[in-house]
């Protein structure tokens, strides 16, 4: 599954991606024979900057998403 159809990604908030990032995901099953391994949470080994400059990265290289992720939306995401 390409990244370019992460819908997390492609939406105006960034909150659900910075919540995976945070705290990861598990592993997915999809129709067919598609699956998703599971993500690890990185909320222990990045801190808020580093978790807003990914997201950002992230949603302007793949979801076409123009707006910056602040570290204070991450930071209060943490909490």
């Amino acid at each position: 599954m390409s990244l370019r159809a992460n819908s997390s990604l492609r939406d105006p908030s960034p909150h659900n991606l910075i919540v995976a990032v945070l705290d990861g995901l598990p592993e997915h099953d999809f129709p067919g024979l598609a699956r998703m391994q599971d993500m690890p949470g990185f909320a222990a080994d990045l801190d808020d900057t580093q978790v807003a400059a990914l997201a950002a990265w992230l949603r302007q290289e793949f979801g076409g998403q123009p707006a910056p992720v602040e570290a204070a939306s991450v930071r209060e995401l943490r909490r």
